[in-house]
């Protein structure tokens, strides 16, 4: 027995729950009932999302629809949710395996379309299931530019996103990673969005953050303290693309006063960069003990299992303040020959000849 697409579909429209389970377990199975579609090619998803009923959604999912179905406009369900902002239909979507990626054929992709909507919680849901940050819109932009620039078709989210001066996506991207540096079909990067969107909130996260990290790994107090009190409101701990805070860059360059520094204003001790390192880690990686020591008492703590960390390179500078010159960059101490003994006479010995000048 099949009633039709268009009853089910009335029967979701309407929110008949008790009706719609009826009519699905009674019908045929070879007919799959759930994929029924509306007059517009909307599935029975996309009808319950466009309700804003979730507990219709998993009451279809229950009947196994075609979760990937893409409407005449395109969209898959889990794309339609987040457009709309459902936080609860697209968590149910994505546990029942839905792609977080955009499909070849969509113009957004998730990530996308909950950026321009400026729907923090729902773009946060699928980059937790590995969606692609970086991930470009049909027409070639990703998510940042769309953060930044309002609702622009042409950039990715953290370009809308910065168009936007929505702080807190921006910082969302950027700390899953989001490359800061790619340009839209413009030739803009996100911070030059931002600037000429007059969002100057925006321009620690997505400039003075590099600059910090910069003056860390040169070692310029002066130019971190005047980074920290003159443009306040810098996120001491913002990261560069390989997840670096300008802790780990001061501690990777044996700037022990910088990092003293940091450390003094609050720098998180225990953020990991991108491959899960800590700024410790590096320290006795590369037997920085005096920097080692400031970390520790800063509240950095030590556990097992620890990734080893790369030596630092030859080029790289250290630092000039007094427990920066005890660091040993040796895996082991160097070892001194043992100085010969040498007689020392108390007073002068008359035996010997005089030279005459």
């Amino acid at each position: 027995m099949f009633v039709g697409s268009p009853v089910l579909v009335q029967l979701v429209m309407d929110g008949s729950m008790d009706e719609i389970r009826e009519v699905l377990e009674c019908s045929d199975p070879s007919r799959r009932p759930a994929d029924s579609v509306d007059s517009h090619s909307q599935s029975l998803l996309h009808v319950a999302i466009a309700q804003s009923r979730p507990d219709i959604v998993q009451l279809l999912l229950e009947f196994e629809p075609d979760i990937e179905f893409q409407s005449r406009y395109g969209l898959t369900p889990l794309e339609a949710a987040s457009g709309c902002g459902e936080e609860l239909i697209v968590e149910l979507l994505l546990a029942h395996k839905a792609s977080p990626d955009r499909f070849e054929n969509s113009s957004r992709g998730p990530i996308h379309l909950a950026t321009s909507g400026g729907y923090f919680e729902v773009l946060r849901l699928p980059l937790l299931k590995g969606a692609n940050i970086d991930a470009l819109t049909k027409d070639g932009n990703t998510a940042l530019h769309l953060s930044v620039e309002n609702r622009r078709r042409d950039c990715t989210p953290l370009h809308v996103a910065a168009g936007l001066g929505d702080e807190q996506m921006v910082k969302l991207l950027l700390q899953k990673g989001v490359n800061k540096d790619i340009r839209d079909k413009t030739g803009k990067t996100a911070y030059d969005v931002a600037t000429e969107h007059g969002h100057m909130k925006l321009f620690d996260a997505l400039k003075l953050g590099d600059n910090l990290c910069l003056a860390a790994r040169k070692g310029e107090v002066r130019a971190i303290q005047r980074l920290i009190l003159i443009d306040k409101g810098i996120d001491i701990d913002s990261r560069d693309e390989d997840g670096y805070t300008a802790l780990h860059c001061a501690v990777e360059s044996g700037h022990a006063e910088v990092v003293e520094l940091l450390v003094k204003k609050g720098a998180d001790v225990e953020s990991r960069t991108n491959k899960g390192v800590k700024p410790l880690q590096i320290a006795d990686s590369l037997h920085y003990v005096g920097i080692s020591r400031i970390l520790i008492h800063g509240g950095a703590t030590t556990t097992g299992g620890m990734p080893r960390v790369s030596a630092m390179p030859d080029s790289v500078s250290f630092g000039k303040s007094k427990i920066g010159k005890e660091i040993e960059t040796k895996k082991a101490p160097m070892k001194r020959r043992p100085a010969k003994a040498r007689a020392v006479r108390s007073s002068f010995d008359r035996s010997l000849p005089l030279a005459v000048i």
